[in-house]
């Protein structure tokens, strides 16, 4: 016992430098450990995001200028490992021939036509015909036929949301706005979802 006190007071420098480095690598590895868990976390929301951009996702709309609406809504951005994983469309990336590694965004959205015209009869009493830019149909009461066409137009534009400002210097991403802008005024957006692999 007495050699194991002396011991201990001959080396005693070394052994508080030892529990020391050891008290140090163990903070080390609880931080770490923490903003694993962090990230995780973080990729999570990310990916609920994501998948909140089907049907029922908060699109805000605005009128622009010349009446056509703008849809917008947030973006989502994911690791490569967590899109391959959780978001990718495996069946059609293989049929479209693309690696999910090479995927550096993906966009859904879906729309909805849907308005109320008024017909009109023409040439021959049975034929009732409307037609403008975007929309043509022919309604004919006699072999209870009814043919149309619609056309879309839209354009997506992405913006990224800085994180930091001052006086004109703009830097760090805090994330990314879409707005799409359907210039059909019979087409109203229902769904966005837009998906950036930051690589």
């Amino acid at each position: 016992m007495r050699n194991i006190i002396l011991f201990a007071i001959k080396h005693s420098k070394n052994i508080v430098i030892c529990l020391f480095v050891a008290a140090v690598v163990i903070y080390v590895q609880i931080l770490h450990r923490k903003l694993n868990d962090k990230n995780s976390q973080i990729e999570q929301l990310n990916v609920d995001k994501a998948h909140a951009a089907i049907p029922g996702n908060t699109i805000s709309y605005n009128v622009l200028g010349d009446s056509s609406i703008d849809a917008s809504s947030s973006a989502a951005t994911v690791k490569p490992s967590t899109y391959k994983k959780k978001l990718s469309d495996s069946q059609l990336l293989k049929q479209l021939g693309v690696n999910p590694k090479a995927v550096d965004v993906q966009a859904d959205m879906g729309s909805r036509i849907s308005d109320s015209v008024t017909l009109t009869s023409i040439s021959h009493p049975d034929i009732y015909t409307y037609k403008d830019h975007w929309f043509n149909c022919r309604f004919c009461l006699s072999d209870s036929s009814f043919t149309y066409s619609v056309t879309d137009s839209v354009v997506m534009v992405v913006n990224r949301l800085y994180r930091h400002h001052f006086l004109f210097w703009h830097w760090g991403t805090e994330g990314y706005q879409v707005h799409v802008v359907n210039y059909n005024p019979h087409s109203r957006l229902l769904y966005n979802q837009y998906i950036r692999i930051d690589k």
